[in-house]
């Protein structure tokens, strides 16, 4: 008996080992009747705007067995001849019928075209729910964090003896208590660990959900809300940490000497990553995570250093107060406005050669394959023109369903907006410190979050391919900087209000964890992640791992005993600070 929301498979069906598929395959069988040889071919749902792909010749009477991919939804075409390798959409010469069917992991299908040329699709077996070993393992992480909460209440309020009060003649003055132990932002650090635990449940295989793979090219999935969410939060800690070394009358070249160390450590750590396979000097990736991250510290955490006024704690003016925060960043918007307009002006106007101007696809099949050879248009050429062909990264998903050159996910263009994405971060900081009130706070925060996310919206069209400027990952898009900032903005907001507003947080008793202890370490475990990623206690295998439910268990235990590792850090105090 199958055991459906374990996804064990059948050993066999009419004499097929279906054990042999892996995670998200299926099998379709294609019979012809049809009297003379047909020839198929598909085209991916995933490929906006592609050629169909020619298959297999299918002769009358004969069987065609194929293993095809459960994750993105196929249509198929059948012509009584040979059209070449492609053939578009609307090409209509000697189509015989065409059928999509929705195909599940471990299932089998007949696609059987008949003898007058009609195409019927039969379920021959039915495929597992990929789903219930997610809603498992969901219900097993809830109740887990239910017993943490639990236990951590139970613990303070029987465990714990407080301490007596002390007197107020204490030689110990609150003002030195208060300089010697420094608040942080207990529900940005959350956040911070929320998206690093997502990032490590993602890195290491995300249960091989397509949800939790990054967009082939246009569109927003679980991923690609990870890299923006810790730019907009290095932002927020810009404007926080510059603050408190301006309010303890550091010097701003100090400052800024702090600023350059961090950046350049960021940028060599990241680095040295790209060699942990390895390190061929004429191959060698220049671009990465930390590499990015560097340089927009460095930029924005710089700018922010030179026009940091010193009167942000006076009362705002009432003709300016709603737009207090704005205004003390009035230079940085200035620049930063001035970056979104250079950024769309060449990557709408710049000519590339052998590909014109304004193109913003991936290459390859994308468009009819008007622009096979120009993978991101004005992104990819500048990255080739500045760090050469053979320093980028050689994987890019969009060479699977788009057969396209690849292009650098972290590329150096994208870098324009990233910096402007890192400033957003730093307006919210602003916010923090000009506005007394927690209310006052949030709604500033709301309002943006959802100004941000329409902007967005509009430029997008609210669609995945046929807006002005669609959502991506890879180039940056402006529409992404501003949908994924709306998220940061809108769970900030939530955060806050749950982990570092008094009257909520003493009700609740939730201090963030186990996510808090995760985020003041979370440049360590993401190194970490990234040198023991093939490494036991962190990763193993058992038989051919080919079920949701079996990388789920292994992609969970990973960024357990990464949580883990993070409390037992956070216990000892031990911090790994750029």
């Amino acid at each position: 008996m199958r055991l459906t929301w374990l996804e064990e498979t059948q050993e066999e069906f009419r004499d097929l080992d279906l054990t042999q598929l892996n995670v998200d395959q299926a099998l379709v069988n294609i019979t012809s009747k049809f009297p003379v040889p047909l020839w198929s071919y598909t085209a991916s749902a995933e490929c906006h705007r592609c050629h169909f792909a020619r298959n297999q010749e299918i002769f009358r009477n004969d069987e065609l067995l194929l293993e095809v991919d459960t994750k993105f939804h196929l249509l198929w075409r059948f012509y009584k001849r040979n059209l070449g390798r492609y053939t578009d959409s609307t090409n209509a010469s000697d189509f015989i019928c065409q059928v999509s069917p929705d195909v599940g992991e471990f299932g089998v299908y007949d696609i059987v075209i008949d003898s007058a040329g009609n195409c019927n699709v039969h379920t021959a077996h039915e495929p597992v729910n990929i789903y219930w070993p997610l809603l498992l393992y969901m219900f097993i992480i809830i109740n887990l964090l239910v017993i943490f909460m639990g236990a951590r209440w139970g613990y303070k309020r029987f465990c714990t003896k407080r301490p007596p009060p002390r007197p107020a003649s204490s030689s110990c003055s609150t003002e030195a208590r208060g300089k010697r132990h420094r608040h942080r932002l207990r529900s940005l650090d959350t956040f911070r660990g929320i998206i690093t635990v997502v990032m490590i449940f993602v890195n290491n295989g995300g249960g091989s959900y397509w949800f939790m793979e990054h967009s082939i090219w246009n569109g927003l999935l679980v991923p690609d809300l990870i890299f923006p969410s810790f730019l907009w939060i290095m932002g927020v800690s810009i404007a926080l940490s510059v603050n408190s070394l301006i309010t303890q009358k550091v010097s701003k070249a100090n400052i800024l000497l702090q600023i350059l160390k961090r950046s350049m450590i960021m940028f060599f750590l990241g680095l040295f990553l790209n060699t942990i396979y390895g390190a061929q000097f004429k191959t060698l990736r220049i671009m990465g995570i930390l590499q990015r991250l560097g340089i927009c510290y460095l930029i924005v955490a710089s700018l922010h250093t030179i026009f940091r006024r010193s009167d942000i704690v006076t009362p705002p003016n009432p003709l300016r107060g709603p737009y207090q925060d704005m205004l003390l960043l009035l230079p940085e918007w200035c620049i930063m406005l001035t970056l979104v307009i250079l950024y769309l002006a060449v990557s709408f106007f710049l000519p590339v050669p052998g590909c014109g101007s304004g193109y913003l696809g991936p290459g390859g099949r994308h468009d009819y394959g008007k622009f096979r050879d120009c993978p991101g248009g004005a992104t990819g050429y500048i990255d080739k023109l500045i760090l050469g062909e053979n320093h980028i990264s050689e994987y890019a998903s969009t060479t699977a369903v788009y057969e396209s050159k690849p292009i650098d996910s972290e590329n150096l263009f994208g870098t324009v907006l990233s910096v402007v994405h890192a400033f957003l971060g730093v307006q919210c900081g602003m916010t923090l410190l000009v506005y007394n009130h927690w209310r006052a706070k949030v709604q500033r925060w709301m309002l943006w979050g959802v100004t941000a996310g329409l902007l967005g919206g509009l430029l997008c069209g609210f669609s995945r391919d046929e807006g002005w400027i669609p959502i991506n990952q890879v180039m940056w898009s402006l529409s992404y900087v501003l949908v994924t900032t709306s998220f940061a903005y809108l769970t900030f907001s939530l955060l806050y209000v749950l982990v570092d507003v008094p009257v909520v947080a003493k009700r609740l008793g939730w201090g963030g964890g186990p996510f808090y202890f995760v985020g003041m370490n979370t440049i360590l475990i993401f190194i970490g992640d990234e040198i023991c990623h093939s490494m036991l206690p962190f990763h193993w295998r058992l038989g051919r791992m080919n079920t949701h439910f079996m990388l789920l268990l292994e992609n969970g235990w990973t960024t357990f005993i990464w949580i883990l590792i993070a409390l037992i850090l956070y216990r000892k105090k031990w911090f790994f600070i750029v």
